[in-house]
């Protein structure tokens, strides 16, 4: 069984009709269990490595713009010529193929002392924070908790549409049976936000410009050139000419990228993605004792739905003010602007409905 989950990332969508009103993704803890601490719940999914893809529906094969505003990242016209009209299978292939590069027990044990170191230093955790496991499957709904509060932080990895980073995404929700009996339509729910942290990205490979693929062109003729063609050389010279004149695709320029994250057992995967869970760990604990009511812009554009809350030279924080997901927190390379995705797929294993939204569909 073949799995793609529409999943629902920072990698945000198209920009919402300017007349409709964006409702904060973000629900600010409520006031009625402020002086409460919760106890934690930490779940890695089970889910393995995800891949994210994209696929322009106006031609089912350019992968379009995927990183754009960074030094050597793939913009403009060199993003059209990476085409690959296979980009959805080969996320599955991919996803099957490299998802235990992940290594979900460690993962596990990483988020929940990056946790409880980051929530120790809030004034409300007075006693030690108490941090359990979820196990994977077990039901999220407020009945099947008997602590009141608590707080919820589940944990997904995914590549990059262009396979050069790679992004830790923590969903993080509190619920309260008192809050519920109190008011049933929310479910319980007294807190909700999303943070989302991305790696420094891998350098981008050469793509073969035009010029280039004119020439692996013309060589491909030159070599055929001359002389009568049996029915096997010209059916290979065909063959040729097509690779020759597709350029770089996809499937080649990704080639590189996944032999530095599987190096040493996925080596590099792993530094990244402790790095990830320790920083959106920290960006939770901020955010989770942050009760400023969320900004909404209505009527922009993806490129101005966030605004920096720290900088440094090489990283910024962004909090969302528009989109799917206002509110939110994400922790990127500075300078980058946010990608768009259509989709992300895990191991073929995966059930549709064990995966929450991630990419919002164009």
């Amino acid at each position: 069984m073949k799995v793609v989950a529409i999943f629902s990332a920072l990698l945000l969508a198209a920009p919402l009709a300017a007349s409709a009103a964006t409702l904060p993704y973000k629900e600010v803890r409520n006031e009625a269990i402020r002086s409460r601490q919760p106890v934690v719940y930490a779940r890695v999914a089970d889910t393995g490595l995800g891949f994210q893809y994209r696929r322009d529906s106006s031609t089912g094969a350019q992968v379009g713009t995927l990183v754009g505003g960074l030094a050597g990242s793939i913009i403009g016209a060199a993003a059209d010529r990476l085409a690959d009209a296979n980009a959805t299978e080969l996320s599955e292939k991919d996803a099957n193929a490299y998802s235990a590069l992940m290594n979900r027990d460690a993962a596990q044990r990483e988020l929940e002392l990056a946790l409880s170191e980051s929530l120790a230093s809030l004034p409300l955790f007075s006693a030690p924070v108490e941090v359990k496991p979820l196990t994977p499957g077990a039901p999220t709904d407020v009945s099947a908790f008997s602590e009141d509060p608590a707080l919820i932080v589940e944990l997904y990895a995914s590549l990059l549409m262009d396979y050069r980073g790679l992004q830790v995404t923590a969903f993080a929700y509190e619920l309260s049976p008192s809050a519920s009996a109190a008011n049933p339509k929310a479910e319980g729910r007294v807190y909700r936000n999303r943070i989302d942290y991305i790696s420094p990205l891998l350098s981008r490979p050469h793509i073969k410009t035009k010029d280039e693929i004119k020439a692996d062109v013309a060589a491909v003729k030159a070599k055929y050139k001359g002389r009568k063609l049996s029915k096997q050389e010209q059916a290979q010279m065909q063959t040729e000419l097509k690779e020759a004149g597709a350029g770089t695709t996809l499937e080649k320029f990704r080639e590189p990228l996944m032999e530095q994250w599987s190096a040493n057992d996925g080596a590099r995967l792993r530094d990244e993605l402790h790095h990830g869970v320790k920083v959106v760990a920290q960006l939770l604990a901020r955010d989770w004792s942050d009760y400023s009511p969320v900004e909404i812009r209505d009527g922009v554009g993806t490129k101005n739905w966030g605004t920096h809350q720290d900088s440094t030279v090489d990283r910024q924080v962004r909090v969302y003010f528009g989109g799917p997901f206002a509110g939110s927190l994400v922790s990127q390379p500075a300078p980058f602007n946010t990608p768009t995705c259509q989709g992300i797929t895990f191991k073929d294993t995966v059930p549709r409905d064990t995966v929450p939204k991630f990419c919002i569909l164009h």
